[in-house]
């Protein structure tokens, strides 16, 4: 199991009463939402550096951090 991390999010918004996962790029230990984040969606998932565990009641704009779940690095796409 990768190891959690944490960093910034200014950009992201908690639910009141569930935990979100959110797909985000970071960068200069800043996470940012990359998008396409619904439950359906693998779009943001493909693109992403880690998933933000957003907790209930959290407020990543007034400076909490978000716990980051990295996503398997170096990962390469399949051959045509």
């Amino acid at each position: 199991m990768p190891r959690l991390g944490q960093a910034r999010a200014p950009g992201l918004t908690a639910h009141p009463d569930c935990t979100r996962l959110v797909p985000v790029s970071v960068r200069d230990g800043v996470a940012h939402a990359v998008g396409h984040a619904g439950s359906a969606m693998l779009r943001g998932a493909a693109v992403a550096d880690a998933f933000a565990v957003v907790a209930p009641g959290a407020e990543p704009s007034r400076g909490d951090p978000v716990r980051l779940l990295p996503l398997a690095l170096g990962a390469q796409p399949l051959p045509a």
